[in-house]
């Protein structure tokens, strides 16, 4: 590796509402001159909507990584290829990037897949956490997601055994349902199991459901659904 090469930091830059940005993550975004960051279709990214909400750009390269919206294994993997190797044409001129996501880094993160590709190559790689919106959602309806005594279990929307999943002692998180909501809240309203949902936490089309009846079951990607406990 180019022992002179930047730095790769990737960002969880938080749920939607640009005050919920940590300190350290807006210290780094307006430190780095080139901002990557993964989007899929039209060019929109609520990632980088969230980081213009706190941080100029002026300056900055913008670097926007394609994710194609498709299952085929063969594609993804050639898709993160080439946007690693455009991330380490970066950071090989010597230039620190700040790759970004929403939420934490670490939760269901699409920067991973170019990330892990980095750090295996060996370049430097440091992690920041961001506000998880699963938390978030939870400050939203105003109660707690857990105790000391109480588990938690958060599965991705498209998790094939719901069933299952409700069974389970303590809370239950479902996150990003996108086209699997009406069926993630067919199964738990079938189930008996207290939940509440909100959508767009932090941004301004913010919604909150107190009764998963009243959930369109178009209410997008970023649907949050939160079962068990005193929900």
């Amino acid at each position: 590796m180019n022992e002179k090469a930047g730095t790769l930091y990737c960002i969880g830059v938080g749920p939607g509402d640009p005050e919920l940005m940590t300190r350290k993550a807006h210290r780094l975004l307006t430190a780095c001159p080139v901002i990557a960051v993964p989007f899929s279709g039209g060019g929109k990214t609520m990632a980088l909507d969230i980081v213009k909400g706190a941080v100029s750009l002026t300056g900055k390269t913008l670097l926007l990584l394609d994710f194609p919206m498709t299952a085929d294994e063969a594609v993804l993997r050639e898709a993160h290829r080439q946007q690693a190797a455009a991330v380490a044409e970066k950071l090989d001129a010597g230039l620190d990037v700040a790759l970004v996501t929403i939420g934490d880094v670490t939760v269901f993160s699409t920067l991973t897949y170019i990330s892990d590709i980095l750090i295996r190559q060996g370049y430097r790689a440091t992690l920041i956490p961001g506000v998880t919106s699963f938390c978030a959602c939870a400050c939203a309806l105003g109660e707690s997601l857990t105790d000391m005594k109480t588990p938690l279990h958060i599965f991705p929307g498209s998790f094939s055994d719901i069933k299952t999943a409700l069974s389970l002692d303590g809370t239950k998180v479902f996150m990003k349902s996108g086209r699997q909501i009406a069926t993630v809240r067919q199964a738990i309203v079938a189930s008996g199991v207290p939940a509440k949902a909100v959508v767009d936490c932090g941004l301004a089309t913010e919604a909150v459901y107190p009764s998963l009846a009243d959930l369109p079951d178009d209410a997008g990607y970023f649907t949050t659904v939160i079962a068990g406990r005193k929900v």
